[in-house]
């Protein structure tokens, strides 16, 4: 398996042409009508395009905003960050890092005991691995397949998110329990 992430082309012809817009055109879908707004299933989201690995269900809560709304990517560094002045706004849009897809934004009024943060994502630019298997053939996510990062990165990913301890074997284990449970494919 593969364990880069890039905009593959064959995945962008995959896309839905809600997909294509929210991701490729800096689209924004309609509130309430998307299909992770109001998601309760434990899981992994991905970016469409790249497969790369942004955000777990563990930091999803309902925002009242009518889209996903989520504290704290799972790898900081597969998300970026823009100053978007688009429709006479100053904001901050969020990105795949590998995928260059755009996401969402990003605002300063999340849980204050969860850092402050609110990802404000568009579902048309997640996958969840909810709905899909693995598959070490295919390239990038689809309603079926998707390849999956290496599991020791998605775990020590899933660890230091954790705020484990080095020396906390006990907690360690639990975090990983906990994520072989979420992703039974990992185990």
């Amino acid at each position: 398996m593969s364990d880069t992430y890039g905009k593959d082309p064959n995945a962008i012809s995959r896309l839905t042409p809600e997909q294509y817009r929210v991701t490729q055109q800096n689209g924004t879908e309609p509130t309430f009508h998307n299909e992770y707004w109001d998601n309760k299933e434990p899981g992994l989201y991905v970016d469409v395009v790249s497969g790369e690995p942004l955000f777990a269900s563990v930091n999803n809560y309902d925002s009242h905003t009518g889209w996903p709304s989520f504290t704290v990517p799972v790898e900081p560094g597969h998300v970026i960050r823009r100053r978007d002045f688009r429709h006479f706004m100053i904001r901050t849009e969020v990105r795949s890092a590998h995928g260059d897809s755009h996401l969402g934004h990003v605002f300063r009024d999340g849980p204050a005991e969860a850092g402050g943060l609110r990802y404000c994502i568009n579902s048309a630019a997640l996958a969840s691995s909810r709905s899909m298997t693995w598959n070490a053939r295919a390239t990038a996510p689809t309603a079926t397949y998707w390849n999956p990062p290496p599991r020791e990165r998605i775990l020590t990913t899933a660890l230091g998110r954790s705020g484990a301890k080095a020396d906390n074997r006990v907690s360690d284990r639990a975090t990983a329990s906990w994520l072989r449970a979420l992703i039974p494919s990992l185990g």
